[in-house]
């Protein structure tokens, strides 16, 4: 299916961690030269004959969002009883994790595209498409010239540190059951202990998100213990490698999904140390960037998705 239009509802840029899932759908979608409407305004609508326009939304922020019977959804983290009567206009995505995978090797119903990508049909005509997120980097926008650490961007950015030599954390820091500060202070304390500063960054537009990651030394991509019980897979590791740092985590999951080596260790002191001993392999990290540039762009999560929908 190749819609008439696109409408992502909700979830403005910046309000929201989510966001910036939307963002990148926006931009891929744009670039596939398919009228595209990010909002949450109803009158933003008004006129328009929704036949073949697809919906892109989170439970949220589902409110207010029109419901059209020629029209498709693609809904994450919704209650099912907002398009009953309706599924087979609907596409349910979820995030990849282990669960999926479980239920596959254990013979249950549920297909398998690839290592990270898998599609369960229940009775009732719901499809739920399992895959994780993505960089927001179009394939065409990857800069291979960047990736040998530190690029040191002069005057393009206030506020980084008066040292090239520093890793980047560019999100949430946080406590709590879906906290990450536990995973994040091994690694962080020793980026200290070895004099290499750290930037935190959060809230950011992509231009500043890339010009921290790129001026970094290191930019981990560590995940908090419910993703890591979960095998969460995080799109901090895709944006990172995309924009031209080496994938470090602390996550086996993310290695798993991966055909090249990506730096895994579960401590944070040793992961960091096996980071700083690699950082300027650079024919490792262009391999990543390709298999990124390849594999783990929203085109290819859309490509996805539009294939899952009649």
């Amino acid at each position: 299916m190749r819609p008439r239009r696109v409408v992502i509802w909700g979830h403005p840029l910046h309000s929201h961690t989510h966001s910036y899932i939307h963002e990148g759908f926006a931009r891929a979608f744009v670039s596939l030269g398919i009228e595209t409407i990010w909002t949450a305004d109803p009158q933003a609508l008004a006129g328009l004959d929704l036949d073949g326009t697809l919906f892109i939304t989170e439970g949220q922020v589902i409110s207010g969002m029109p419901y059209d019977s020629r029209a498709r959804y693609v809904v994450h983290n919704v209650d099912a009883s907002w398009w009953r009567g309706g599924e087979r206009s609907a596409l349910v995505l979820q995030v990849y994790t282990n669960a999926p995978r479980e239920r596959f090797e254990a013979g249950l119903s549920i297909e398998r595209l690839d290592a990270y990508t898998y599609v369960e049909r229940d009775d009732r005509g719901i499809v739920t498409l399992y895959q994780p997120w993505a960089s927001d980097l179009l394939p065409h926008e990857f800069d291979f010239d960047v990736a040998l650490p530190p690029v040191w961007p002069a005057g393009e950015m206030d506020g980084l540190p008066a040292s090239p030599y520093f890793a980047a954390w560019v999100g949430t820091i946080g406590d709590g059951v879906f906290g990450n500060r536990p995973q994040l202070s091994g690694f962080f304390e020793a980026c200290e202990s070895h004099g290499i500063d750290l930037l935190h960054r959060a809230s950011v537009d992509r231009a500043t998100h890339m010009c921290v990651v790129r001026s970094s030394l290191l930019a981990p991509a560590i995940v908090g213990a419910w993703q890591l019980e979960r095998g969460y897979i995080p799109c901090r590791i895709f944006k990172n490698i995309s924009y031209g740092r080496l994938g470090v985590t602390n996550s086996p999951h993310v290695q798993e999904i991966f055909e090249s080596e990506v730096l895994c260790r579960g401590d944070g002191g040793d992961l960091f140390e096996v980071a700083i001993e690699r950082a300027r392999e650079r024919a490792l990290l262009r391999e990543q960037m390709l298999e990124v540039q390849a594999r783990h762009t929203y085109l290819n999560r859309i490509e996805t998705i539009l294939a899952l929908l009649t």
